[in-house]
Formats: structure tokens, C-alpha cells, sequence
């Protein structure tokens, strides 16, 4: 993939922006661009910028609810745990929140990635 040197290694907290606006940013261009010359049809332009937004904004709000959990546990000391039967909660948030987020996040990826593949933004 073209990567922006500024993409390489950005703050953890940008990377929800990263991939909700510019990475989206890029790929409707690329979409748009490739419709207009033809490469895509428009219905398939339309599917993979609905895949392509699916997956962005999936994997943005998992990291945005992953740092808001880390930033309230590691800042917040008086934001004690509890404990609701066998669940424990900091928060609204249930610990087994997370339990999917791997599996999720490299599904997502892989979408994203054929999306990118697809229209030449990863070789």
C-alpha cells in the first residue's frame, strides 16, 4: 500500500481518524477515479466503498472504545471494578468486551485489505 510517511507511526489516538477519514479519503478517490475511467463498473465501485467504510468505521470504533477502557483504567484510579455476578465492569463496559476483538479486527482487515488489493492500493 502507498503509505503516507505521516501514517507510519501515529499517535495511538489518531488512528481512529486515520482510518475514518483519510484512509476512506483515499480509497473513494481511488473508487471514484477508476469509475470514471471505466476500470469499475459503478455498482462495484459502490460495493467496495460500502465494504470499505463498513470495515473503517467498525475498526475505529473498537479502538476508540479499546482506549477509552485503557485510559479510564490507567487515569482514573477512583473508577473502581465491580463485580455483577460472574461479570466484571469498570464502568458500563463488561470485561469479556474484548474477548472478540482480535477475531473481529483481522476479519475487518482482511475485507479492507481485498478492498485495497482490488483497486491497486496494495500491490
Amino acid at each position: 500500500m502507498e503509505v503516507d510517511d505521516k501514517w507510519e507511526s501515529p499517535p495511538h489516538a489518531q488512528i481512529p481518524d486515520l482510518l475514518g477519514k483519510k484512509l476512506l479519503k483515499r480509497i473513494k478517490k481511488v473508487l471514484k477515479d477508476q469509475t470514471r475511467t471505466k476500470l469499475l463498473s459503478s455498482a462495484e465501485a459502490e460495493k467496495l466503498k460500502h465494504t470499505a467504510i463498513s470495515c473503517t468505521s467498525q475498526l475505529a470504533e473498537m479502538l476508540e472504545l479499546a482506549r477509552s477502557i485503557r485510559v479510564k483504567a490507567d487515569y482514573f484510579p477512583n473508577e473502581k471494578c465491580r463485580r455483577l455476578g460472574a461479570v466484571v465492569m469498570l464502568g458500563d463496559v463488561k470485561d469479556g468486551v474484548a474477548a472478540d476483538w482480535p477475531k473481529t479486527a483481522s476479519r475487518l482487515i482482511g475485507s479492507l485489505r481485498k478492498v485495497c488489493e482490488k483497486i491497486g492500493l496494495i500491490i
